[in-house]
C-alpha cells in the first residue's frame, strides 16, 4: 500500500468504540506520518486514563478544548492542519467535523467524515447544525453501517458517499482458554457468566441488564461488567439493593479485552442507542455469542445464526433471552465465522484508503 498521511480527529480519547477504531487507523494506515487529534483533554490525563495510548504518544495531539465553542482550540487545529499538510483530514462525529472541517477548509485539505450513528440527528438543533456543516464543508461522508446510512439520508436529505463497515483485528480478538481468562480477571471459574463492556452512562442502559440478571440470578450464574463512567456508584448501589453483591463483578476498565470476551458464556449489549458496535464484533471474534437490543445498526453486527436480538428497554425479554441462551450449544469457531466474514479490519482499511483517494 502507498504511504498516506492522515490527520484523524476525535472528540476525546477515552476507551470506546470510536476511539479504539481511531487508534487502529493510526497504527495500521500505511506509513508513519499520520496523527491523531483529541479535541478534549491533555496528553498526561489521556495516558493516565487509557495506558494503551502511551506507545502512540508522539503521534497524538490533545488540544484541551474547553466547554462550548472554543475559538482557541479551532485556531490550534487549523494551524496544525496547515503546518502538517496531511493528505486527508478524517473526522469522527459532529464536534470533530466542525472543528476539523473548518481547519481543513482553511488549509484546503480534503475532508472525510465518518457517521457512526445517526440517532443524535433526531434532535432538531443537531440536525440543522450537521446540515449546515455538510453543506459548507463538503466532506466525503462515510456511514459505518447500512442502517446508519438510511437514518443519515432521512435526517440530512442526502446520501452518504460510501458505506464502510467497522472492522476489528481478528488476530488479536480470537478464541482462547476460558478458565485461564477468568483466572486472570479474578472471575469465578465454574459459573455461567454473562458480561457487558462499555462506558457506564445512561445510553448504555447497564441498569436494565442488572435488573434482567436479577430475575435469573442463582449460585451458578455471574455477571461481569467491564467499564467505568459517571453511573458507576449508582449501579453498584443498585446491585447492593438487589442483593447481588456476590453475583456481580465490576471490573473497571479492562485493558486486555480479548480475555474479557473469552471469559464469558454470553456477551450482552443492552443499549438504548448505538451505531455499529465494535464490541459485538470483538466478542464474536473471540467465539462468544451475543445478546443485544435491536437499536441502530446493531443487527448488522449480530450473527443471525448464533446471536439474539431483543426489544430495547425490555427487561423481561432480555432476561428470557439470557436464560434461554444457556441451552444453546455453539462452538467458538461457528460464532467467530460471522466476524471473519463481515468485520475484518484489513478490509475496512483498504476501503478507507479508496475513500481517501477519491476525496483528494
Amino acid at each position: 500500500m502507498k504511504d498516506i498521511k492522515t490527520l484523524i480527529v476525535v472528540q476525546h480519547l477515552r476507551p470506546g468504540g470510536i476511539e479504539c477504531l481511531a487508534l487502529d487507523f493510526l497504527e495500521h494506515l500505511p506509513g508513519t506520518g499520520s496523527l491523531l487529534v483529541s479535541l478534549e483533554g491533555n496528553i498526561r490525563e489521556l495516558v493516565e486514563h487509557w495506558p494503551r495510548i502511551q506507545r502512540f504518544e508522539d503521534r497524538i495531539i490533545a488540544l484541551e478544548k474547553q466547554p462550548g465553542w472554543d475559538w482557541r482550540c479551532l485556531m490550534r487545529l487549523a494551524r496544525l492542519i496547515r503546518e502538517t499538510q496531511p493528505d486527508v483530514v478524517h473526522c469522527h462525529h459532529i464536534g470533530p467535523l466542525l472543528y476539523g472541517g473548518i481547519g481543513a477548509k482553511w488549509a484546503r485539505c480534503p475532508l472525510v467524515h465518518t457517521e457512526h450513528d445517526a440517532w443524535h440527528l433526531m434532535q432538531p438543533k443537531r440536525r440543522m447544525l450537521q446540515k449546515l456543516a455538510v453543506s459548507f464543508l463538503s466532506p466525503a461522508v462515510i456511514a459505518d453501517a447500512h442502517q446508519v446510512a438510511i437514518n443519515y439520508e432521512n435526517a440530512i436529505g442526502r446520501k452518504t458517499d460510501a458505506i464502510i463497515l467497522n472492522g476489528i483485528d481478528t488476530n488479536r480478538f480470537a478464541p482462547g482458554d476460558k478458565s485461564e481468562a477468568r483466572t486472570r480477571l479474578g472471575l469465578p471459574v465454574g459459573k455461567q457468566i454473562f458480561g457487558m463492556a462499555g462506558r457506564l452512562v445512561p445510553v448504555k442502559n447497564t441498569e436494565l441488564l442488572i435488573r434482567a440478571f436479577s430475575s435469573i440470578a442463582k449460585e451458578t450464574r455471574h455477571l461481569a461488567i467491564a467499564g467505568a463512567g459517571p453511573q458507576e456508584d449508582h449501579l453498584k448501589s443498585l446491585v447492593s439493593q438487589l442483593g447481588l453483591e456476590t453475583h456481580v463483578s465490576f471490573l473497571d476498565h479492562v485493558e486486555k479485552m480479548p480475555d474479557f470476551y473469552r471469559s464469558l458464556d454470553r456477551f450482552v449489549l443492552p443499549s438504548l442507542s448505538e451505531g455499529l458496535p465494535l464490541c459485538l464484533l470483538e466478542a464474536q471474534a473471540c467465539g462468544t455469542a451475543v445478546i443485544a437490543t435491536d437499536v441502530g445498526a446493531v443487527k448488522e453486527a449480530v450473527c443471525p445464526d448464533t446471536g439474539t436480538l431483543v426489544e430495547s428497554d425490555n427487561a423481561r425479554q432480555l432476561s428470557a433471552a439470557m436464560c434461554g441462551s444457556l441451552w444453546q450449544r455453539l462452538t467458538p469457531e461457528k460464532v467467530r465465522s460471522f466476524t471473519l466474514s463481515v468485520g475484518c479490519r484489513d478490509v475496512m482499511l483498504s476501503r478507507y484508503l479508496d475513500a481517501y483517494s477519491a476525496a483528494r
